[in-house]
């Protein structure tokens, strides 16, 4: 039996495709933010990860080896970044596979990972699927509320996660 859900790295031949498809799902990505995550892949500063559902392009998360958020970089937490399911497949599970497969990554490469959780309405579902997952110790230092002014001017929450 074919599984629906399918998790991979990206690769250079998915450039195209990843722009066309998350442009045609209403996310704009410029081609050369594409091409910058490839070439972050290539240089094993960024690890791209690619969901499919019924072998369609479904979402995407990155982990990035060094953060932009200052409390990240000063404790060499890396980051998982751009997190996106595309809405026609939203709850189907998928970014639940993705985070399972990137939390793989992270436990092996660093032992901990940082999420910036936007607060912005948008980010609902991805701050309920944080929330949800239970595979965190969660210590009063782990948790920083940061008054982070972001380009939609939303406050952004930093967690820092340590895995049991």
């Amino acid at each position: 039996m074919i599984e629906l859900i399918q998790i991979r790295q990206m690769t250079l031949d998915d450039i195209e495709m990843i722009h066309h498809d998350f442009n045609n799902h209403g996310i704009e990505r410029d081609i050369d933010y594409i091409l910058n995550c490839w070439e972050e892949n290539e240089s094993g500063t960024r690890i791209t990860l690619l969901a499919f559902y019924k072998e369609e392009l479904a979402g995407s998360l990155h982990l990035l080896s060094t953060s932009n958020y200052p409390p990240f970089i000063e404790q060499g937490i890396p980051e998982v970044n751009d997190f996106n399911v595309f809405e026609p497949v939203k709850r189907l599970g998928i970014g639940n596979r993705l985070m399972d497969e990137i939390e793989k990554i992270a436990i092996e490469k660093y032992g901990k990972v940082g999420i910036g959780v936007g607060m912005h309405f948008y980010y609902g579902p991805a701050q309920r699927l944080y929330a949800k997952r239970d595979m965190y110790l969660m210590a009063e230092e782990s948790l920083i509320t940061m008054k982070w002014s972001c380009h939609s001017r939303t406050f952004v929450q930093i967690m820092i996660w340590s895995f049991i």
